[in-house]
């Protein structure tokens, strides 16, 4: 091999290293950008769940308060029985 074959392979390979190294960069970045979104999504979609779940807590709550007011109103009722 000669000199000019050696140094013409050698540029080959470093090109191609740095070329690997700019397309790990780019990958990682766009890695990066996607875990953000999904971080995002996660914690919007969390949101509405727990907000989902808060109005059925209220509205189970104003269904057991009626509940026991007709449980009272039945007890009466019963109590009235000749």
């Amino acid at each position: 091999m000669t000199n000019a074959q050696f140094f013409i392979l050698l540029g080959t390979v470093l090109a191609g290293v740095i070329w690997q190294r700019v397309d790990i960069y780019q990958l990682t970045g766009r890695i990066d950008r996607m875990a953000g979104e999904l971080t995002g999504r996660i914690d919007s979609s969390g949101d509405r769940l727990n907000g989902r779940i808060d109005r059925i807590s209220d509205d189970l709550r104003q269904f057991y308060q009626i509940l026991g007011r007709h449980e009272k109103a039945i007890e009466v009722l019963e109590g009235r029985k000749p």
